[in-house]
């Protein structure tokens, strides 16, 4: 196998370049970032994104980064427990429980083991194209790089992806998420554990990442492309969540304005393939998920392993890539079917009163079967 470039320097992007400095393969990391400094605040780290970890030997970092949860709950606004999740059983079948931590902590963590001499910063993709065997980049400083392959694992709105597929676009899922990140000391009952509250087209959630370090989200349904109407933003939301119980009103109102930021949510169904000759897309890029399940960033992390061990063992980056996408396709889209109706389902207007029955009353052996299809990872 030849030389590899990543675009991304994210998850996916230095989940793949550990993968194949442990394989051997010659690579670069390309970010358009001028420092790592990703989006978002906090993010889970699932149970098959920590066998991948424990397989990459980065798992301890990882949970030192981070808090390995307890409890999982759902709730009505008025925390009358709909539905909670038993992670000491997951992580005596998994090996490891659910990990919240903060995007940038994560990233550092994952940046801290592969050669810094390997990661170029400042290096916006502007286009890419196939010549003579070789993939040829251009980059907005206007030089020109040549590689064997590419790996995109540029998020959401990957420029990979727009080049090689631009006919595939984004799907709308009729909410939008404030997201805020605050130092916060919460009640013992809700330390080491993510509590989230359905209401009346509304949701709330937290969870606590590291050093009292609280990460919650306020999900909304609304038109796509809403912009906030008032500059204090804080006031609005907590009108908005005020029925709410619990330590909404509280996180809200300590959470610095500059720390809230609005983004609607949307997911990538629509890729039927994920690969283009000698260019591949991971991660967000590939197929991107609303981030109900918590598997973002969990099923970026398995394609990065899986993508390299086929590398590692094909001859060519095309079958690799293949290769890869069959091993991982039927799983990451039941994933994202299921993230989608999980959404549409927490905001139903009407018939909560039978959500929430079923959800209460549903048999562990279903649960346990669902959860193994998503926390089980192929070897």
């Amino acid at each position: 196998m030849k030389k590899g470039i990543i675009i991304g320097g994210g998850i996916a992007g230095l989940t793949a370049a550990i993968a194949m400095e442990q394989a051997g393969i010659d690579f670069t990391v390309y970010e358009a970032a001028p420092e790592l400094k990703p989006y978002g605040a906090g993010i889970w780290m699932a149970p098959n994104a920590m066998q991948v970890f424990d397989k990459l030997g980065v798992k301890q970092a990882v949970k030192n980064a981070g808090i390995e949860l307890e409890k999982v709950d759902i709730t009505d606004e008025n925390l009358n427990l709909i539905h909670g999740l038993n992670l000491k059983k997951i992580k005596a079948k998994f090996g490891s429980s659910i990990v919240a931590v903060h995007r940038a902590r994560l990233q550092q963590v994952l940046y801290s083991f592969v050669n810094p001499d390997k990661v170029i910063l400042n290096k916006a993709l502007v286009s890419l194209e196939e010549k003579d065997g070789k993939v040829v980049l251009h980059f907005a400083d206007e030089t020109i790089i040549e590689a064997d392959f590419v790996i995109g694992a540029d998020g959401v709105n990957s420029r990979v992806r727009q080049q090689i597929m631009p006919e595939i676009h984004l799907r709308y899922s009729g909410q939008t998420c404030w997201r805020g990140l605050v130092t916060h000391t919460l009640p013992d009952q809700w330390k080491n554990a993510t509590l989230e509250l359905w209401g009346n087209q509304l949701r709330f959630g937290l969870a606590e990442m590291a050093d009292e370090q609280i990460y919650w989200f306020a999900v909304k349904t609304s038109p796509e492309n809403g912009v906030d109407e008032t500059k204090d933003i804080k006031s609005y939301l907590k009108e908005e969540f005020k029925d709410f119980k619990g330590p909404v009103q509280e996180l809200i109102e300590a959470t610095p304005h500059f720390m809230i930021r609005r983004t609607d949510l949307h997911d990538l169904p629509g890729a039927k393939k994920w690969h283009q000759s000698k260019i591949c897309l991971i991660g967000d890029a590939a197929h991107a998920a609303t981030p109900n399940l918590g598997q973002g960033g969990a099923q970026a992390v398995e394609d990065a392993y899986t993508l390299v061990q086929e590398l590692h063992l094909s001859q060519t980056p095309e079958y690799a890539f293949d290769s890869f996408q069959k091993k991982r396709y039927n799983k990451v889209k039941r994933i994202i079917f299921g993230s989608y109706w999980i959404g549409i389902v927490a905001h139903w207007k009407y018939f909560k009163g039978i959500r929430n029955f079923f959800l209460r009353n549903t048999p562990s052996f279903i649960e346990e079967s669902q959860l193994n299809s998503i926390y089980r990872i192929d070897d």
